[in-house]
């Protein structure tokens, strides 16, 4: 195999983990199915998500394929379809061509947690899992990302930097079956407590609890102004997730 096969793999394996996390998180609530559709990871919302009630994940599939796939299916025709590329223009040619417009440009980001060996839990950064946590957490955290209903997911795990009894970062960690990749999710730290160091440190404790779980590495998707703070941590670029939305 040549360096450029193992680069190709290792992004493939990091991306087919991510998304298995994110259907992970998508099916723990009611208000979502997850299916397939021609191959393809499929999520129908019974409540829209952002006025869009399916979501296709192409992943690594050519453009042209993905919108012969939505074209074969007029009930997709709203979805937002999410594509994994190594090119900062992406699909945007063939799909903007198609009506189809960017809505989200993320970094996929991938760090090595086996060399960490897990460890001790830090005592300062707590895994909720009482209802009332995560409701708490996600009144003081202003979002709609932290849901009780995780609590039903062993999959899904909620942890939060406890400072003098506030929760002042909080993040997800999921790991999926069959891959030793974990992933982290809705990283946020509270707005008082930002810019004293506190995101580094529970992403610190999170790398540890992931090897504790026996994860080889963990990846997430960042928004450019997220990704210095990861690249310090580690983490290295992989791909770009685009999703486009129909004009």
């Amino acid at each position: 195999m040549n360096a450029t096969d193992e680069v190709e793999n290792r992004v493939v394996a990091a991306t087919a983990a991510y998304t298995a996390a994110y259907l992970e998180i998508e099916r723990t609530f009611p208000i979502a199915s997850v299916g397939e559709v021609d191959g393809l990871p499929y999520i129908r919302y019974h409540r829209t998500k952002g006025g869009v009630a399916h979501e296709v994940i192409a992943g690594h599939t050519a453009p042209e394929t993905a919108l012969g796939i939505l074209g074969r299916h007029p009930e997709l025709a709203d979805a937002f379809l999410s594509i994994f590329t190594t090119s900062e223009d992406g699909a945007e040619q063939p799909l903007n061509a198609a009506s189809y417009e960017r809505v989200v440009h993320n970094f996929v980001m991938r760090c090595d947690v086996s060399a960490e060996h897990g460890g001790r839990a830090d005592a300062s950064v707590v895994r909720f899992t009482k209802t009332d946590q995560i409701e708490q957490l996600a009144a003081l955290r202003e979002d709609d990302n932290l849901r009780p209903e995780y609590l039903t997911n062993p999959a899904v795990r909620c942890y939060a930097l406890v400072i003098e009894d506030i929760p002042a970062a909080s993040a997800l960690l999921i790991s999926s079956p069959g891959h030793d990749i974990a992933m982290i999710e809705h990283v946020h730290t509270l707005e008082t407590y930002r810019r004293r160091g506190y995101g580094r440190w529970l992403m610190r404790a999170l790398h540890c609890e992931a090897a504790n779980l026996g994860a080889q590495a963990v990846v997430l998707g960042s928004n450019p102004s997220g990704r210095p703070l990861y690249e310090s941590l580690g983490y290295e670029f992989l791909c770009y997730e685009d999703v486009y939305a129909r004009r």
